[in-house]
């Protein structure tokens, strides 16, 4: 008889683990598991990507209305039931910030724990195993939410860099059975925070198919990008990691040392309206422009120049391996874990200056020998790693290392 899995996730909008998770789904054979998949909201590009044996659960009332998107309107509530999911929101909300001092991601640990959890019920009946594709709420859910034999979770970033409570999520952590993070330097990390749950730590790569990456790459040519003008991409949430803002200055220096380009960010997220105004400042809205979310960006990858990551921290980026297997011209800062993923050949590794990311760009843009350089070397290797599938299986069923 096959074991029930239940999934837990925020969304199925655009963002790494979002696309590693219907990676995940897509590559595991049907006849494994019954599997539920639990979404706080039930929104998102991603959904019509879902393999027709996954079971979508439909979230509680609670979930709809305490995670629901500040951009759509509110799921359908009546009365007394609206104004206290409502209620709880900004209630939570500010216990959280009050009690860690600061706008954070702290802050949703604490609104949990206050009263989140006291509001939203348990998952009704019994799995053979619960697995939080997410860190933060997902995971507490899974620990607090579920019946199951067996729980797991995933931290999809560098945990030293997200400004987690470590003596919260301790508490969390010594409940599950096993976490899986992406990258070596990732797990070394956990390992270093959490020395009492070391044993439970293992590195499962995000999944990636390279044909089905270059078959999307092909479906169709980007309109909005112009082909006559050298085309430097990046894609990432408008977030304090990716650092956007720092992309608009460097796009400031590039223009103002005449160099032609056309910088296009895809994405969307709670720095949009700043980095819109400071790309009006900057007088770079000419050359600098904001795409939105695109639900295939393969094509965009392939028509880039250049390949712009300037993050803060990365766990291990999945569109970087995106980017190698259409061997695109790759500038990334010297994030922690950058080593983990790119070799000294396949990129300009720059500062975290936008200085230094600008004259990484310029060198790509202007050095023709260079850029083809990265782009050969990046087409001599393989970065697809289906295989991979079988050991995020044996960890599902407890038969490997967590």
């Amino acid at each position: 008889m096959k074991k029930r899995l239940l999934i837990v996730h925020i969304s199925l909008y655009h963002g790494g683990a979002e696309r590693s998770l219907i990676n995940f789904l897509r590559m595991l054979p049907p006849d494994v598991f019954d599997v539920d998949l639990l979404l706080f909201r039930r929104e998102g590009h991603y959904l019509q990507d879902l393999p027709s044996f996954v079971n979508l659960l439909d979230p509680s009332p609670a979930l709809l209305n305490l995670y629901h998107n500040e951009n759509s309107l509110l799921p359908h509530a009546s009365g007394l039931s609206w104004a206290k999911y409502r209620l709880a929101r900004y209630v939570g909300t500010g216990l959280g910030r009050l009690r860690s001092g600061k706008a954070s991601k702290q802050e949703k640990q604490y609104r949990w724990k206050s009263l989140y959890s006291r509001l939203i019920p348990p998952v009704p009946g019994h799995y053979d195993v619960a697995m939080a594709y997410a860190h933060g709420e997902p995971t507490y859910f899974v620990a607090d939410k579920v019946n199951a034999d067996r729980k797991l979770a995933w931290v999809h970033n560098d945990y030293g860099k997200i400004g987690q409570n470590a003596a919260f999520d301790q508490a969390y952590f010594s409940r599950l059975d096993g976490i899986a993070s992406i990258s070596a330097s990732c797990v070394q990390t956990l390992a270093k925070t959490f020395p009492q749950e070391k044993e439970k730590f293992i590195l499962l790569p995000n999944l990636l198919s390279e044909e089905e990456v270059r078959r999307q790459s092909q479906e169709f040519v980007p309109e909005d990008i112009d082909p006559d003008i050298p085309c430097v991409l990046t894609i990432g949430r408008l977030s304090e990691q990716k650092q956007p803002l720092l992309s608009v200055q460097a796009a400031k220096l590039l223009k103002e040392a005449g160099v032609s380009f056309r910088w296009y960010w895809i994405g969307t997220g709670e720095l949009c309206k700043q980095v819109e105004e400071a790309a009006v400042q900057a007088q770079v809205t000419d050359c600098f422009r904001l795409l939105g979310l695109r639900k295939n960006p393969y094509p965009y990858i392939r028509a880039c120049s250049v390949f712009v990551q300037n993050s803060a921290y990365e766990g291990k980026s999945m569109v970087l391996d995106e980017v190698k297997i259409l061997c695109r011209p790759i500038v990334a800062t010297c994030y922690p874990t950058v080593g983990d993923q790119l070799l000294p050949d396949e990129a300009v590794i720059t500062g975290m200056t936008a200085e230094e990311v600008a004259a990484g760009i310029r060198t790509l843009l202007e050095d023709s020998g260079k850029a083809g350089a990265i782009s050969a070397a990046l087409g001599k290797r393989h970065y697809g790693n289906q295989q991979e599938i079988i050991r995020y299986i044996q960890w599902i069923n407890g038969e490997n290392k967590a």
